[in-house]
This record gives structure tokens, C-alpha cells and sequence, in this order.
């Protein structure tokens, strides 16, 4: 799974079956940042809207934030275990206290209520 920041023209996060997130730079094409962000695949990343320093991931069921600012050492801010199954789509959106995710054949399955302290600014 990949996503373009719209905050930092040129680069890209991207995760794998590793557990790893990663930033690229597509200009110098060098590897701006790596985490280890799960022990098991990762599905879906997902950029905090009008705060991309906070991503969201899904794997597994869970869905993990963190802030990249603390850089490879982050460790999840929040985890949300809300679903019994895997979540195999991607999440949507992070649309102030509340995320979507999209689940099987483009149907909304599941929008979880973020921390008050995940939504701050």
C-alpha cells in the first residue's frame, strides 16, 4: 500500500507485508524514514487530514496511529481492536474525531470515534 503526502510534495509512505512503514522521496528517490510499525502485514495507511506528522494503519483487526515526528523509534500513539475481522480495504479518512475504513465490495463496514487527544492539532 502506498499514499502520497499532500503536505510534502514528493513524497511518499508506503508499508508491506514486513510491518514496516516507510517514506520516500521520489525527487532524490531516498528513504526519508522506517518504521516498524507491526508484526504482521499492513493493509492500509491513512494520513490524519491537516496533520499528516499522524498516520493511521490497519493490520491485522487493528487500526494503530502514530506520530512520524518521533521517527523510528515512534511507537503507536493509539490501537483500535474494533473488528473481528481483518481489515483487508483501506481506511479512508480521518475526518476530525472519526475514521472510515472501507471493508468488502465498497461498503462502509466500520467508523470508530478517535481519542480527543488523537484529534488535536
Amino acid at each position: 500500500c502506498c499514499v502520497a503526502s499532500s503536505a510534502r510534495p514528493g513524497v511518499v509512505a508506503s508499508s508491506g507485508e514486513d510491518g514496516c512503514l516507510c517514506w520516500f522521496d521520489l525527487r532524490t528517490k531516498d528513504v526519508l524514514l522506517t518504521i516498524e510499525a507491526a508484526n504482521k502485514p499492513i493493509s492500509s495507511i491513512c494520513f490524519k487530514s491537516g496533520n499528516e506528522d499522524h498516520v493511521y494503519i490497519s493490520a491485522g483487526n487493528e487500526i494503530l496511529s502514530f506520530d512520524i515526528r518521533m521517527g523510528s523509534q515512534s511507537k503507536p500513539l493509539e490501537t483500535y481492536n474494533y473488528n473481528r475481522d481483518e481489515i483487508n480495504q483501506r481506511l479512508l479518512s480521518v475526518l476530525k474525531a472519526i475514521l472510515l475504513l472501507q471493508m468488502t465490495v465498497g461498503m462502509l463496514r466500520l467508523s470508530i470515534p478517535l481519542k480527543s487527544a488523537c484529534t488535536k492539532d
